[in-house]
């Protein structure tokens, strides 16, 4: 091959449309894993939040993996950015302003749990709860609303973790969406029935939303935001499941 040809070769690469190339994903995807909303199964996600999620982006055409990553690092990632989406982060007054908001991804029951032999601790209202020890995740909301309200809590790096520390007595309460305790329990193997709800947060209670990082440009979000939309209705209308 001639010095003329590979020249010409060289420009005919270096003018190629950016079209040609391997296009880089527009934002990244983050999560936790928290079953029944997101559990990572044979290398890849699932659950309901995710499997929503997964729609979206299928919809919108991006071609990005979900990374499941500890919830206090998924929050720190996303809080930073840059165009990073985190899904199922419950929307409260402090952090409304610290994300661009897309929409709910699923809806969230939480209540404080005890081993169910633990008959003594039986408290009606947060201020007789914190007569006994309390876990809670890490960056987490439950863990926050209830370290804002003047209590001690001990922290955990996963729930998982979390659930062992009830059931061998280190903690004696411990945080937890309904659905997602009932799948803890069925992924350990141990019986529905093992531990119980005792008091319902009422605060913290209600969907859970899928948020880009501040630095997101809006004509993303909308566009993200309007997938969503559309995704929706196609379940209403007896669409992808």
């Amino acid at each position: 091959m001639t010095p003329r040809v590979v020249w010409t070769l060289f420009a005919l690469l270096a003018a190629a449309p950016a079209g040609a190339q391997t296009a880089e994903p527009e934002f990244r995807v983050v999560t936790t894993s928290f079953p029944p909303y997101s559990v990572e199964v044979d290398g890849r996600v699932r659950g309901v939040a995710a499997d929503l999620v997964q729609a979206v982006l299928d919809d919108l055409g991006v071609r990005t993996p979900i990374d499941v990553l500890p919830w206090a690092r998924a929050y720190e990632t996303a809080l930073r950015g840059p165009r990073v989406l985190i899904f199922q982060i419950a929307r409260t007054a402090e952090r409304e302003g610290q994300f661009k908001w897309v929409g709910e991804v699923a809806s969230y029951d939480v209540h404080l749990y005890r081993r169910a032999d633990r008959t003594e601790i039986a408290p009606t209202a947060l201020a007789d709860a914190a007569r006994w020890k309390i876990g809670g995740l890490l960056r987490d909301v439950k863990t926050l609303h209830l370290q804002d309200l003047g209590m001690s809590v001990t922290t955990y790096s996963d729930e998982a973790n979390g659930l062992s520390m009830l059931l061998g007595g280190r903690i004696d309460l411990m945080p937890s969406d309904r659905q997602a305790m009932l799948q803890r329990l069925d992924l350990a193997g141990l019986p529905r029935d093992r531990v119980v709800p005792v008091l319902r947060l009422d605060d913290i209670s209600g969907p859970l939303y899928m948020a880009f990082s501040p630095d997101t440009p809006d004509a993303l979000v909308g566009r993200v935001r309007a997938s969503l939309d559309r995704v929706r209705a196609g379940h209403k209308d007896g669409g992808p499941s």
